[in-house]
């Protein structure tokens, strides 16, 4: 089963803010991006725990072994 609330969207970033993603996603450049865009609509942002971060990476790591 897909999960269609999430798309995967390709984006092209200066090495200034590729880090500065990096950074505010505590080394997820994916989070560190959703970080900034609810924080430019002004809504509550917070970086996710690292914790978080390696449960959704296992997940994601399962799901591709499965699909291969």
């Amino acid at each position: 089963m897909t999960d269609r609330s999430i798309s995967t969207a390709g984006a092209r970033l200066a090495p200034q803010d590729r880090l500065i993603a990096l950074e505010l996603g505590n080394g997820n450049l994916s989070q560190g991006i959703r970080f900034a865009l609810r924080l430019a609509a002004k809504q509550q942002a917070k970086a996710a725990k690292l914790s978080t971060i390696l449960k959704s990476a296992a997940v994601m790591a399962a799901r591709m072994e499965q699909q291969s």
